[in-house]
């Protein structure tokens, strides 16, 4: 599965349109560089993705409300949860469109939590830790920024012991 994410000027949207992409994100966390607002070129960029790109939406403690405003707007099919959304919202969530909950990883990460977000797919996002330990950031704060980034991955391998507890 390939995805793009952080887009939000039309024609870059309209471009990516034609690569055998699967997934367009957009950012609606205003404090972050990328976000997209209420653009309405964007959202209208966003609801004319051929059937075969879904266009995914990334929230940091977005109020549900707010989510499904935006769902509607620009026609997002899958939700992506980056702040410290518990796993009752993401369930609420869930109800609208499918979540992606998202999880700064660090050495001190806590796997057995994954367990409660049984109605989300979990994404493990090793920039937002590489962040969060080089710039004394929260791990909300690093993910709200958070680009590819090189990292060790030894700490994925308790994720795959803590998954086969599940």
């Amino acid at each position: 599965m390939i995805k793009v994410c952080g887009m939000r000027d039309p024609e870059n949207i309209r471009e990516l349109s034609m690569l055998p992409i699967d997934l367009i994100g957009g950012i609606f966390y205003s404090k972050s560089p990328r976000y997209i607002g209420d653009r309405t070129d964007t959202a209208r960029a966003f609801s004319s993705l051929p059937d075969t790109i879904s266009a995914v939406g990334v929230f940091v403690n977005e109020d549900l409300a707010v989510i499904e405003q935006q769902k509607v707007q620009f026609n997002l099919k899958y939700l992506q949860l980056h702040g410290n959304e518990s796993p009752l919202f993401c369930e609420q969530v869930s109800r609208i469109a499918p979540v992606f909950k998202a999880f700064g990883l660090s050495e001190q990460f806590d796997f057995s939590i994954l367990a409660e977000y049984e109605n989300s797919v979990v994404l493990v996002n090793a920039a937002a830790a590489i962040r969060t330990m080089s710039a004394g950031l929260s791990p909300v704060e690093a993910m709200a920024g958070a680009r590819a980034s090189l990292f060790n991955g030894e700490a994925l391998r308790s994720l795959k012991a803590a998954s086969e507890v599940c």
